[in-house]
């Protein structure tokens, strides 16, 4: 398992270490926090990170001694910049840092789009979500909204997703109500042209392929005729992105000894926990109109995490690269697979 790594530039530290506001330092400690967690590439130079300059700084330093703490790299402004061109083949390690820059918010975003990382400045990481997570819940009963609910913590940056969900292609429904608008909030929005995206974007899904009921008097779709109708899904949603996309088999935990029962969309930014699962919208005749509406058939919770950036207390980062540990390990010797078999992710541990 590879540790976590942070590119960092002076500037950004130097406003954070300014902010004045109860709220604001909050957050300062949480993502200190996160540091003493990481690799760290900086532009500062070594000098920077004696006592006398930045005591935050000679901690961090200190914790990095013994080898077995953080690893920090000094100097590194033409890595930070290396790191963030899209005209050159990039490291996973580099695919998946977090990036905590001196630039304008725009700047920022735009960088973020070119690779699918994630780039914040210090007004930006202010949206605490990034160092202490968000939720979004659903009550049973509250009308389908196509997830719009979590459309702005679902479009996190990303170039890469596994979605573990053993249970959502059980049907064509299930499909059309849960899996494509959940996969059309947190895809990249689809480029105009195939040109205009940078680099290819890599989706695995992990589910049960042994049947998908498409209708009443229609024959059930079965293992590769189940990818070919959610890939021609996917298509419709985003006609234009280089996608490399890969259905894997999975048992659930009720039909064989499998690993998955909660259900986890994991990217290369970003951990989303779905206790309750992502296939809770469903078709529902109402008992009181008799009319037949889209309706969450459950009480559900989203929780949206992103790793890089948390202290770990919780073994949030943990559980991010085991769900990614447990994926390659259903996934690389799986004979009952169907597509690309591409996903940058596995080759994170």
């Amino acid at each position: 398992m590879k540790k976590r790594l942070i590119y960092l530039q002076s500037g950004f530290w130097k406003k954070i270490r300014k902010c004045d506001s109860v709220e604001d330092k909050r957050m300062f400690w949480d993502l200190y926090g996160a540091l003493e967690c990481c690799n760290i590439k900086a532009d500062f130079t070594s000098s920077e990170w004696a006592e006398d300059k930045d005591d935050l700084l000679y901690y961090l330093l200190q914790s990095s001694s013994d080898g077995n703490g953080t690893k920090i790299e000094f100097c590194a402004t033409e890595n930070i910049q290396e790191a963030l061109d899209y005209t050159k083949e990039q490291s996973i390690e580099n695919l998946c840092a977090a990036f905590l820059l001196d630039e304008e918010t725009r700047v920022c975003l735009d960088r973020s789009k070119e690779l699918g990382v994630l780039c914040l400045n210090s007004d930006m990481i202010k949206e605490h979500k990034f160092v202490r997570g968000d939720a979004v819940m659903y009550e049973k009963g509250e009308m389908f909204d196509r997830f719009d609910k979590c459309k702005t913590a679902l479009a996190s940056p990303c170039n890469a997703i596994i979605l573990i969900d053993p249970y959502i292609l059980f049907n064509k429904w299930s499909v059309e109500l849960n899996l494509i608008p959940l996969m059309d909030k947190c895809l990249p929005p689809d480029p105009k042209r195939q040109d205009d995206q940078k680099i290819d974007f890599h989706l695995s899904i992990l589910s049960q392929t042994n049947q998908c009921f498409i209708g009443k008097y229609k024959d059930i779709l079965r293992y590769e005729k189940i990818y070919d109708y959610v890939k021609e899904e996917i298509r419709k949603i985003r006609p234009n992105m280089k996608l490399k996309f890969t259905l894997y088999h999975t048992n659930t935990t009720g039909n064989g000894d499998g690993d998955f029962h909660s259900r986890h969309l994991v990217t290369n930014c970003m951990l989303v926990n779905s206790e309750d699962g992502f296939d809770f919208f469903e078709n529902k005749k109402n008992e009181y109109t008799g009319k037949w509406e889209t309706v969450s058939g459950k009480h559900a919770r989203l929780e949206f995490l992103y790793p890089t950036l948390l202290d770990n207390r919780r073994l949030d980062a943990d559980n991010y690269y085991r769900w990614i540990t447990l994926s390659a390990n259903n996934c690389v010797d799986n004979s009952l697979c169907w597509g690309d078999k591409e996903n940058r992710l596995f080759e994170l541990v």
